[in-house]
């Protein structure tokens, strides 16, 4: 009598063997199955690179000296994708208004399964801050500046086709970014920020802010009497504020965002006098804001933090 046939796997995800099991009878008596091993001369072994989905596997043995010839044995095959986990970290761990921060996603799988490939998506709430391809050690590093104050940062692994989807704790991903010095409520006289970062939150300033070579500023909803003139700032943020004089910024080497299209969560200025951008070289972004002056732009470079501010944008800054 010939020999039964099945085909079981032996391993799961990535390459899986497949081994014929095979059994016998010989006068009516049954013979106990027997396990073919890559030892045994006899064994037929197919090893085979799946992903997971759906497929067929078959296995078929050759006669010899103590087995007659069986035919092919089929088994139905479903591989599932690895799991993954993916860990989120930032540098430096504390950091100021106008300082970049570099954001790590590092994506692991399964022990055994091998190393992630795809891409990992950081967001800061609802806001894209990019997407990064995952290195051959399984990491994503995104280096970008954030305006002041906290942020919910979350990485999220894609998956791939042996890879599962994964994406990063929202709760202990908020990054908190500060500033050397924070003025609110009313504030007589100017400010001069000659250096670090000087936010103004709900501040009313009788007078003028002057921002110095190297140093940052960042205004929301405040109201400056006087004019905003910053040189060679190291960044320059005016959001949702009211200006009784002008706004320029000349030679920043940061971003400088006045007003915006929404993905930076910075409403429009009023702005009662000129403003005037020239040859900021970190990225520009002036939308939506109304000055009763001259807008004044020139030679405006760089790209700025977010996909969207690829290139220095201005539009809609005129009179009301």
């Amino acid at each position: 009598m010939g020999p039964s046939r099945s085909v079981a796997p032996v391993g799961t995800g990535g390459t899986t063997a497949w081994v014929a099991v095979l059994s016998r009878s010989r006068s009516g008596l049954s013979r106990p199955t027997t396990v073919l091993t890559p030892t045994t001369r006899i064994t037929p072994i197919r090893m085979r690179t799946v992903t997971h989905g759906q497929g067929r596997t078959m296995a078929k043995k050759a006669s010899n000296a103590n087995f007659t010839a069986a035919g092919q044995a089929q088994q139905a095959l479903s591989i599932a994708q690895a799991s993954t986990t993916t860990v989120l970290t930032q540098s430096p761990s504390s950091s100021n208004f106008g300082q970049p921060v570099t954001l790590t996603a590092t994506v692991s799988a399964t022990p055994g399964a091998g190393t992630p490939t795809g891409t990992v998506t950081f967001t800061d709430a609802t806001t894209t801050l990019g997407a990064i391809p995952l290195n051959a050690k399984g990491q994503a590093s995104l280096t970008t500046e954030l305006g002041a104050g906290p942020h919910t940062v979350v990485a999220t692994y894609s998956g791939a086709p042996n890879f599962a989807p994964s994406a990063s704790s929202a709760q202990g991903s908020t990054l908190t970014v500060g500033c050397t010095q924070t003025i609110t409520g009313n504030h007589p006289g100017s400010v001069v920020v000659s250096s670090g970062s000087t936010c103004l939150v709900g501040a009313k300033v009788t007078g003028s802010v002057l921002v110095q070579p190297g140093a940052a500023l960042e205004v929301e909803g405040s109201t400056v009497s006087g004019s905003i003139s910053a040189q060679g700032a190291s960044a320059l943020r005016v959001c949702a504020s009211p200006l009784g004089g002008s706004l320029s910024s000349t030679g920043a080497k940061g971003f400088v965002l006045i007003g915006g299209d929404g993905d930076d969560s910075c409403g429009p200025n009023a702005i009662a006098g000129s403003l005037v951008l020239r040859n900021n070289t970190g990225g520009l972004e002036a939308m939506g804001s109304t000055a009763q002056g001259q807008v004044v732009t020139t030679a405006n470079s760089g790209a700025g933090p977010l996909p969207g501010d690829a290139s220095p944008e201005v539009s809609g800054n005129g009179p009301a």
